[in-house]
């Protein structure tokens, strides 16, 4: 019952999906910047009490008032201690301190970097996203000043040459040469331009079509097909096709889609975070900025551009705001500036020049106050559609919105139930107006085992599982816990129901879930 608006944005390992589409068995990505599943998902819920949810880097999102955060207040934050589980409605009430400068009182800390396997990308990162930066919009060209930008896309394995003041081409490398064969025609060695050359020259060429033996079809160097159709040097050992979307460094460009469109491909936003972070830093050391008081900065006036760069700065752990101002270009649509800020003490640069002023300018405290971002207004709003989902990873925290919010999927009421039936040996009642007796059972049997319920749910036990369940069954099932998944239950009922287990077993706690499902 802790429910986000349908559109709410959902961060997955592949890119978004949104609370209206997101299914059981789906993967979401949490707050440890982990995948994990989602193992249960509610109706669509109407007539809800519904507030925006506004942050401090600007983001909002919409909650009904019973969706849970976990935040640190004030007070939290001055003592170091841990964040606290809290409803919406509970925050709109303390949303500020009672001092007299009213500041925000929750804060809420930033996740984990993603945790993701490493992608097969079409470019390097790093020279990716110099070009991002610094590359000519239509071609494989990079203007700077900066000579180790140039040596840094040489790391990655590419060909740099001058072709103009301060502007570089970048190509493919060659590939290597093939082994040295001899001719069929003149017996000669030779070095063959492709696998199918036979001859060693023009004359010999032409005797060659005469001659059967040696040679064979030519076999492209990308997609291993063979084909008659091949041309002369480097580009001459790839078929037609190959030649036009990965022939050279403009055709990968043109591929992957960001010829005369310049942006980050989800492929990139979601590679590992060592990639990811080698992205960052080629975007960084062309147009990036370090202030004069260590925070980061980088500018576009790509509004797209400058959206999936808060994307990728947000996947790797770190608070980032964006700001806007106009100036002057030569078209609209390049008329207004964005830039980007985000504070950390990590070595996001490569260039030394200003790594260098990073790391002199950088202040730890800073970069602490940082970590979180803070909620600056609870609004109530007209009631929407909403819908909440449950998940599979121990803090219950996954990321909402497109600033990636870590948000709580509680089970503290089952909790609570579970740790007095068992522990105290109180009688316990749990009654469930949304999930199943069954759901409930195995989310029970998943705590105390302690194996994760999407193995509960598939079946694949592996046998330190099957002992782990064995080992805490009989408990689990001697604890005097009580379900009751009857549908539509009114409080008469619950009342009866519960005077009939405190007359049978002393029954201690009544656990409803949720009040809110409960008829009148």
């Amino acid at each position: 019952g802790k429910a986000l608006a349908l559109d709410t944005p959902l961060a997955t390992p592949d890119g978004w999906t949104t609370m209206a589409d997101v299914a059981v068995g789906d993967q979401v990505l949490g707050a440890d910047g982990r995948p994990t599943t989602v193992i249960a998902t509610s109706e669509i819920l109407l007539g809800r009490q519904c507030y925006e949810v506004e942050f401090s880097d600007g983001s909002v999102l919409v909650a009904d008032a019973l969706h849970q955060w976990s935040t640190h207040d004030r007070k939290a934050r001055r003592s170091g201690r841990t964040p606290q589980v809290r409803t919406t409605e509970q925050i709109a009430a303390t949303v500020r301190t009672e001092t007299a400068d009213r500041r925000a009182n929750h804060s809420i800390s930033n996740p984990a970097p993603l945790k993701l396997p490493e992608a097969v990308l079409p470019i390097a990162p790093y020279t990716f996203g110099a070009w991002l930066g610094d590359g000519h919009s239509a071609a494989a060209r990079i203007t700077s000043a900066d000579p180790e930008v140039v040596w840094h896309i040489e790391a990655d394995g590419y060909e740099v040459t001058p072709s103009g003041p301060l502007v570089y081409t970048v190509q493919l490398p060659q590939a290597p040469p093939l082994p040295a064969r001899e001719c069929v025609v003149c017996g000669a060695t030779f070095q063959p331009r492709h696998t199918g050359s036979k001859a060693c020259g023009r004359s010999c060429g032409g005797r060659s079509r005469f001659v059967s033996a040696g040679g064979e079809t030519p076999v492209c160097t990308d997609c291993g097909e063979p084909s008659a159709a091949m041309r002369n040097g480097n580009a001459g050992r790839r078929c037609p096709q190959c030649r036009i979307t990965t022939g050279s460094l403009t055709a990968l460009l043109r591929t992957v889609g960001v010829l005369g469109n310049k942006h980050i491909p989800a492929g990139y936003l979601r590679a590992s975070e060592a990639q990811r972070r080698a992205l960052l830093a080629g975007l960084l050391d062309t147009d990036g900025t370090v202030t004069a008081t260590g925070n980061c900065q980088y500018t576009s006036t790509s509004r797209q551009l400058a959206e999936d760069v808060r994307e990728l700065v947000l996947s790797l752990g770190y608070r980032c705001s964006i700001s806007s101002k106009p100036v002057r270009r030569r078209t609209d649509t390049s008329s207004i500036g964005y830039t980007l800020t985000f504070t950390t003490s990590d070595q996001v640069f490569r260039l030394e020049r200003k790594a260098l002023a990073h790391k002199e300018r950088s202040r730890s405290d800073a970069t602490a106050r940082r970590s979180a971002r803070y909620i600056v207004d609870v609004r109530p709003v007209p009631s929407v559609p909403v819908r909440c989902v449950s998940i599979d990873n121990a803090d219950k925290l996954y990321l909402a919105g497109r600033t990636m919010v870590p948000t709580h999927n509680s089970t503290a009421s089952m909790d609570f139930a579970r740790n007095a039936a068992i522990r105290s040996n109180c009688a316990s009642a749990i009654f469930s107006l949304e999930m199943s007796k069954i759901e409930i059972v195995m989310r029970l049997l998943s705590a105390e085992a302690r194996v994760p319920l999407h193995v509960l749910r598939s079946g694949q036990l592996s046998d330190d599982d099957w002992t782990k369940l064995a080992r805490r069954m009989g408990e689990i099932s001697e604890a005097p816990i009580f379900v009751d998944d009857t549908p539509s239950m009114n409080l008469m009922e619950i009342r009866a129901k519960a005077r009939r287990l405190k007359q049978r077993h002393d029954l201690k706690l009544i656990v409803v879930d949720y009040l809110q499902l409960m008829t009148s």
